[in-house]
């Protein structure tokens, strides 16, 4: 069960200026290109996210991230936790599949992580069969905040989703990327925040 949790805590895994549409062009909120990566820390850990592969799963084009965490204070990158595939389209990035604490899937039916045109309080869902039960993924864009990270303060929208009891909470920046995320765990009827990751630096590749 702890490592079903742990599978489907993050799917990820966010910008809007207001409820008013922005155009396609100006939509940069997950840039996707090979070498691109970011680097996220919490109280005891450091964690490096960074995109190796442009490549193809189930017959989609994908670009595939890898997850590495270390302890603080540690060299080099760490250990690899996950891998993620991630599709490139114009209505949005979809999750394609993922490898994680001994759990490996390519989605059926890929869902977004975040969709574009972004308009504050659009809402839709993602599901991943798990053979006894499925898991249905809730996804509402929240809209902007200004937010404090380690690379200064951003304007970045939050998109929320939950599956089962786990709540995440992910802040895009525009040009930037993920610049925070949030795991909560809702017990009796209220939101506990477990575990909080900030952005410390990022190199945006370009082509």
């Amino acid at each position: 069960m702890k490592k079903l949790i742990l599978f489907l805590s993050v799917a990820v895994l966010v910008i809007s200026g207001s409820s008013a549409v922005l155009a396609m062009e100006k939509q940069s909120y997950l840039p996707l290109e090979v070498g691109t990566e970011w680097i996220y820390e919490n109280n005891d850990e450091v964690e490096t996210v960074r995109v190796e592969e442009f490549t193809e799963i189930a017959k989609e084009k994908a670009y595939r991230l890898e997850w590495y965490v270390k302890k603080k204070g540690t060299a080099g990158r760490g250990y690899n936790i996950r891998t993620e595939f991630w599709g490139n389209t114009k209505k949005g990035v979809k999750l394609l599949g993922r490898r994680s604490h001994g759990f490996e899937k390519v989605f059926a039916k890929p869902f977004f992580i975040i969709k574009y045109p972004v308009k504050k309080n659009d809402k839709w869902e993602g599901e991943i069969n798990l053979g006894h039960r499925k898991a249905v993924f809730k996804y509402t864009h929240e809209g902007a905040e200004k937010i404090i990270t380690g690379v200064g303060r951003l304007t970045a929208t939050r998109v929320r989703h939950s599956v089962f009891n786990n709540v995440i909470d992910t802040w895009y920046s525009q040009g930037i990327g993920i610049v925070k995320i949030s795991n909560y765990q809702k017990t009796d009827g209220k939101l506990v925040e477990k575990n909080t990751r900030n952005i410390q630096s990022y190199k945006i590749v370009t082509r």
